[in-house]
């Protein structure tokens, strides 16, 4: 059960709006001819292609310019030009891939039809964005909430926006159905740390994100721990169709 999920091009998947990801790479011959600011996007875009890469591969904490400029086939002086250093750069791709999630999890909610289903093409959409390049998933969600304190800032404002779109959600949830009670705020905030850490470990294990079963799994965790015993049951069974939340 689940929504229907659909590949995304790798433009996609570091949610970036840059003109110049329409650009081949590496860029033509002469690139003067072309409008500064698309040769520095482009070259901004592959710097975040390369943080994606070096990350993964060694860590935030032992990545270096370097190693980023190396990737990525700028120089220095191209780098310090957009970026003041290697966490400047790490937290404009962090925030840029969280914006993309972010848009790709309210675009599925507004798309699903009923109140349960909204949760689970939420999920689906979320690990969608993270399947598309494992990568970025290990580099900027596993990273991210170990990295420096202005990264840890960034991914808990995320997280919070994160807790505010489930809140919305619940609240339509008890005006729909009058008979589900309330749930106190840590409730929530160890639903989304459970969530949260689950989509991590995926990112850093090895197999398909998401494994199958993984999205009707993460809806009925979440259903079960907001008091919606029947959708997590009607999830689990995987049946279609979705009766009263409680019962």
């Amino acid at each position: 059960m689940g929504a229907p999920r659909r590949r995304r091009d790798r433009g996609e998947a570091e949610g970036l709006d840059d003109p110049a990801l329409a650009l081949p790479r590496p860029l033509p011959r002469g690139p003067a001819s072309l409008p500064q600011e698309l040769v520095l996007a482009a070259q901004r875009s592959r710097l975040v292609e390369a943080a994606g890469h070096v990350v993964a591969e060694k860590g935030y904490a032992t990545a270096t310019v370097a190693d980023l400029i190396a990737r990525a086939g700028v120089s220095r002086a191209t780098f310090y030009a957009l970026f003041r250093d290697k966490e400047d750069c790490f937290l404009f791709s962090f925030q840029k891939l969280a914006e993309g999630h972010l848009r790709a999890v309210a675009e599925a909610i507004e798309a699903a039809g009923g109140l349960p289903e909204q949760l689970l093409a939420a999920f689906a959409a979320y690990m969608d964005r993270a399947a598309v390049d494992r990568r970025f998933a290990r580099a900027f969600l596993a990273e991210a909430s170990a990295a420096t304190p202005a990264v840890r800032d960034a991914f808990e404002a995320r997280k919070r926006e994160v807790d505010r779109v489930f809140r919305s959600w619940f609240a339509r949830v008890r005006r729909r159905h009058p008979d589900v009670a309330p749930v106190p705020d840590a409730l929530f905030e160890l639903m989304l740390e459970g969530v949260a850490g689950f989509v991590v470990a995926r990112a850093r294990a090895e197999g398909d994100i998401p494994q199958p079963g993984d999205v009707a799994a993460m809806a009925a965790f979440c259903f079960g721990t907001l008091g919606l015993s029947g959708w997590a049951r009607d999830a689990l069974e995987g049946a279609g169709r979705f009766g009263r939340p409680v019962r």
